[in-house]
């Protein structure tokens, strides 16, 4: 693997290309499946499969809080809450949009999980949760 050093630290080099979300691609497209939406994808031929790509740079009047009408089964957004200077503005006025709240309450669950000493949310599949629950036996 090529890497790159910034800060006396070695990151892989392709995530300085842009396009990261490709690596999720195969684990993602066994949960998003039907019609769905690829918030933020930054170019229309690096959307999910089968996706209709959303970004604030494409030429229509679509961005992640004009979404076009219709019923979706999924939202998938990969590396894009990053580039939104008022982030928790944006995802909270998404999380109390009453279509959206249902929406992801029918399909996710929020996990809080510790990594490398730090408590995060966030937020998984409910077949992927339920999924780990069972191989838990909880």
């Amino acid at each position: 693997m090529n890497l790159i050093k910034y800060k006396n630290k070695n990151y892989p080099k392709f995530q300085t290309e842009g396009f990261s979300a490709q690596y999720c691609f195969p684990f993602a497209t066994k949960f998003c499946q039907g019609n769905g939406l690829d918030i933020g994808c930054s170019k229309k031929e690096w959307a999910l499969p089968n996706a209709m790509p959303i970004d604030i740079t494409f030429e229509d009047d679509y961005d992640a809080l004009n979404l076009p009408d219709g019923s979706y089964d999924y939202i998938f957004s990969s590396h894009c809450l990053e580039h939104i200077l008022d982030w928790p503005s944006v995802l909270s006025q998404l999380l109390f949009n009453n279509d959206i709240s249902k929406f992801l309450a029918k399909r996710f669950r929020l996990l809080d999980i510790k990594i490398k000493r730090r408590w995060h949310t966030v937020f998984i599949p409910a077949r992927l949760f339920t999924g780990v629950l069972e191989t838990l036996e909880l």
